[in-house]
């Protein structure tokens, strides 16, 4: 736990966040209980309120939840549930879109940091191939997790 902690400490309650959403979404599928739902659904909320990056978790959570709800033939309450609560993701991050990150994007604070000293870590189409891209930032990001580009 302490090198999770040292490595996340500014994440530490998205962690917890998508932790409990993991636990109840579990909970939720084994026991088709809406009050299970609902905790699960506090938590991918409060997962996003506190990174918008929950994005990606709430996505997969989507995906596999519902691939393993209807191989399992939930009945039409749990089910109906579920489509609202992704329903509920859905709404709130046009909320946040439209509220914050469009203007976020906007602002010449995003573009100085986009084309400042971030500008490695987005796509410049003049500049680089897809491929590129991709294959260099997996590259950097596997040598930070191993200590080191070989490793990495």
């Amino acid at each position: 736990m302490v090198s999770v902690a040292s490595e996340v400490r500014q994440y530490a309650m998205l962690l917890f966040f998508i932790c409990g959403a993991l636990y109840f979404a579990q909970r939720f599928l084994q026991d088709k209980s809406l009050w299970w739902g609902v905790a699960y659904a506090a938590f991918v909320y409060g997962a996003i309120l506190t990174h918008y990056s929950a994005i990606w978790v709430a996505l997969t959570f989507a995906v596999y939840v519902t691939i393993l709800l209807f191989r399992r033939n939930p009945g039409w309450r749990v089910a109906l549930f579920w489509g609202i609560s992704q329903a509920g993701v859905a709404v709130l991050y046009i909320f946040l879109y439209v509220t914050h990150i469009r203007w976020m994007l906007n602002s010449g604070f995003a573009q100085d940091q986009i084309h400042g000293y971030l500008q490695g870590e987005y796509f410049n189409p003049g500049e680089e191939t897809v491929l590129s891209f991709v294959a260099g930032n997996t590259l950097d990001f596997f040598s930070y997790l191993m200590g080191g580009r070989p490793a990495g």
